[in-house]
């Protein structure tokens, strides 16, 4: 059986102090939306997010089939390092 898997990274997301608790920002919902325009007819298995907020509204967006299983795992969540600086 082949498996093929597709990654995502979140959209633009909405400033809060709790990084786990950043939100997708109009733009980066759009922007999740329109990937999932180029998605339809690709049927997903599996969901897996980790315990950022962002990430969980992105899979909703992108496989919003509500029987599609949804795993998080805690590992995938990265914090944000303080020592990386955005141009």
């Amino acid at each position: 059986m082949q498996h093929i898997y597709y990654i995502f990274r979140h959209g633009k997301t909405e400033s809060n102090p709790d990084d786990r608790l950043r939100q997708l920002s109009k733009l980066g919902k759009k922007e999740t939306q329109d990937i999932y325009q180029s998605l339809l007819g690709i049927p997903f298995d599996l969901k897996i997010v980790s315990s950022a907020l962002r990430t969980q509204q992105t899979a909703e967006i992108l496989a919003p089939d509500r029987t599609i299983p949804k795993v998080k795992l805690e590992s995938l969540y990265l914090p944000k390092d303080p020592k990386i600086k955005k141009k």
